[in-house]
């Protein structure tokens, strides 16, 4: 709700979107099977390497972003924003709603990440991994 008691809508609190690479890893030798087990409940989640944020985009834009990743420069995966419930501003919604049941609400300056548009990737040391989300920018990274 805002201060004058009107719903907000999820788009309408975005003050920006950002790139970004989230970095998982195990914790335990043992192997497990797939990526939603890889990536539930940011249980196996390491650190997120945020680029700038993109300010600029229309909201009604994201939901259209190709997303490419690169490995030494060349193309491993592509996705499109789609595939995060349709729209990451769906993602957005549903964490507020979430929250919101549970009188709680997301804060000015929380950074939320709707979730992933590409698989997993496995690097390794001394690989170059490289993300272009478009027009929200590209962000790269060297493993050591």
């Amino acid at each position: 709700m805002s201060a004058h008691g009107y719903p907000v809508k999820a788009r309408d609190a975005i003050l920006a979107c950002r790139p970004a690479i989230g970095v998982i890893g195990r914790r335990t030798r043992r192997t497990l099977i797939g990526d939603y087990a890889a990536i539930a409940d940011f249980g196996l989640h390491v650190a997120t390497i945020c680029g700038d944020p993109a300010p600029g985009i229309p909201l009604d834009e994201v939901a259209k972003i190709d997303v490419t990743t690169f490995l030494f420069k060349h193309t491993v995966f592509s996705g499109k924003a789609t595939s995060v419930m349709g729209d990451p501003l769906n993602a957005v919604a549903w964490l507020a709603a979430e929250l919101a049941a549970k009188g709680r609400q997301l804060e000015p300056n929380d950074v939320v990440a709707t979730g992933s548009c590409s698989k997993i990737l496995q690097v390794w040391a001394g690989q170059h991994l490289a993300a272009d989300f478009g027009p929200l920018g590209q962000i790269e990274c060297v493993f050591t």
